[in-house]
């Protein structure tokens, strides 16, 4: 392979963020559903049912990052994992917008990734820790919408569990119909 198409990939790869693509609470399913590793397809990861893919933002629309450009890259989807970590926290930091409703906070962020903002753990812990001192839940009913409380609330838990019910049929990417909460740094879908 010519040097330049491996600082092309490589360069590539380093733009992008990750994404909330899907939920599957079922890891038999999750694992059923993986694509083969000869596969060309996007790269996955999955993690406490949250699975995350990887896409770099170019000209109003999302490219996957795909096993190809891996290989490439010479890079390690571990490598992969964190530098789009990194993007995703500083994309979150420039442009995010935490908007009070009720008992709720909604996230904007554009270009669908607005659930992706899950995936960002400086978002919780440093930059809005103060909104749910007893804890954060969340609502992540498609990609384009997060919403998040207060765990300690009860009036949030129910706003956020509505919100859930009344996005459901309207929702172009649907990615849960649970609520969601943050334990030791970790979102496990609340039962």
């Amino acid at each position: 392979m010519a040097s330049s198409d491996a600082a092309s990939a490589l360069a590539f790869c380093r733009r992008a963020v990750a994404r909330l693509a899907r939920v599957d609470v079922d890891p038999d399913a999750a694992a059923a559903n993986a694509p083969a590793p000869e596969d060309d397809a996007p790269i996955e990861r999955a993690e406490d049912g949250l699975v995350v893919d990887y896409v770099v933002p170019e000209d109003e629309r999302l490219l996957p990052v795909r096993r190809s450009h891996l290989r490439a890259a010479g890079l390690h989807a571990d490598a992969l994992h964190d530098l789009a970590l990194a993007n995703l926290a500083t994309l979150a930091k420039a442009r995010a917008e935490v908007h009070h409703y009720g008992r709720i906070h909604a996230v904007l962020l554009g270009a669908d990734l607005e659930a992706s903002v899950l995936l960002c753990a400086p978002f919780w812990d440093e930059w809005h820790a103060a909104l749910a001192p007893g804890g954060f839940v969340a609502a992540i009913p498609g990609r384009d919408v997060l919403a998040f409380g207060d765990a300690a609330s009860a009036g949030a838990l129910r706003e956020l569990d509505d919100l859930c019910t009344r996005m459901a049929p309207a929702v172009e990417e649907p990615l849960s119909d649970h609520v969601w909460r943050r334990v030791e740094g970790r979102w496990l879908p609340l039962q």
